[in-house]
């Protein structure tokens, strides 16, 4: 879904052609470290369930001391010795947790990759929305239709189970400890299922980022100022988590430091934007704004870290050759 914009009063200038020059150098940027953390996760799965892989071959060696547990002898040809190769089950028991918490710290891990991968893949959705281009709209799409965090989660949870299950093969039934393998397990599962669907993005100044652009212009020229809604996106027909401005609702207020020239930027219509779409207005919407610093008060958030210089309005072209030759 592309964004809605407003139309751009005549040709792509200079300036334009800068800020996009930024804007594509950023875009980069930000594909560069989703491919980064991509890399990083293959490396973790691959070394991580190598190491759990030998953890459990080394717990399976277990298993033909369950019948001669530390507290029972066994009997040799000259009578009853006591079995010093058995095992105690507590220490089973602190083998198999420590194998199912190196589960849980790998989810851990992986999870604090995706996160930064979503930080990056929201800003690369922000710049396309200036760019007119939808690579990472459309990848985001097929990974939540193929349900890919649901599967990961699932594959995580049944290595918790299979340890489990290999607990209650090398525990005694009579040490009383049966129960502690399920509820290690059962605490396993619920921290892997939260950290998938309940770790997430803290929005400060809520689920919508707002940019401008470009920063520095001549005075017949515009600034670009565009929302997106960063909310996740809904069925069809669904409204929760839109942005909504109503007819005649201010947008976004725009001051010069210092004082003297200030405007409002007003809704022209009833807008909701769904979650992960954008609209544009442009400013100065008529007039020419004098020349100085200003700064953009979106109306549903904190005043913009960035300022926008206005330059004096630039000479004709034939002026500015005439200039060159004398």
């Amino acid at each position: 879904m592309t964004g809605t914009h407003e139309p751009k009063a005549g040709g792509e200038d200079d300036s334009d052609k800068t800020w996009n020059d930024i804007l594509e150098k950023e875009w980069e940027k930000a594909r560069e470290v989703l491919d980064k953390f991509d890399d990083r996760i293959k490396d973790l799965r691959q070394w991580g369930f190598t190491a759990f892989t030998v953890l459990i071959g080394a717990e399976a060696l277990l298993l033909p001391t369950l019948v001669t547990p530390a507290n029972i002898s066994v009997t040799s040809g000259s009578g009853l010795v006591p079995n010093s190769k058995a095992i105690s089950p507590n220490v089973r028991l602190a083998v198999l947790s420590a194998t199912i918490l190196l589960l849980v710290t790998m989810r851990i891990v992986e999870k604090s990759y995706e996160l930064f991968q979503r930080a990056a893949s929201e800003r690369a959705l922000v710049i396309e929305r200036h760019l007119d281009i939808e690579l990472t709209e459309v990848i985001s799409d097929k990974y939540k239709r193929g349900h890919i965090l649901g599967l990961v989660t699932a594959a995580y949870s049944f290595f918790v189970v299979s340890v489990a299950g290999l607990g209650l093969a090398i525990i005694p039934p009579d040490s009383g400890l049966t129960l502690w393998v399920w509820i290690v397990a059962g605490l396993a599962i619920a921290s892997i299922v939260g950290i998938s669907f309940r770790l997430g993005l803290r929005y400060p100044h809520g689920s919508n980022d707002w940019t401008i652009g470009p920063l520095a212009i001549r005075q017949e020229e515009k600034v670009q100022i565009t929302v997106t809604n960063l909310a996740p996106a809904r069925k069809h027909g669904s409204e929760k988590g839109n942005l909504k401005f109503g007819i005649n609702d201010p947008v976004c207020h725009i001051e010069m430091e210092g004082g003297g020239h200030t405007s409002t930027i007003w809704a022209k219509t009833d807008i909701s934007i769904p979650g992960q779409d954008s609209r544009t207005w442009l400013w100065p919407e008529e007039g020419k704004p004098a020349p100085g610093i200003y700064r953009f008060t979106p109306a549903n958030r904190a005043m913009l870290r960035r300022k926008v210089i206005v330059k004096e309005r630039s000479e004709k072209p034939e002026a500015e050759a005439a200039s060159r030759t004398q």
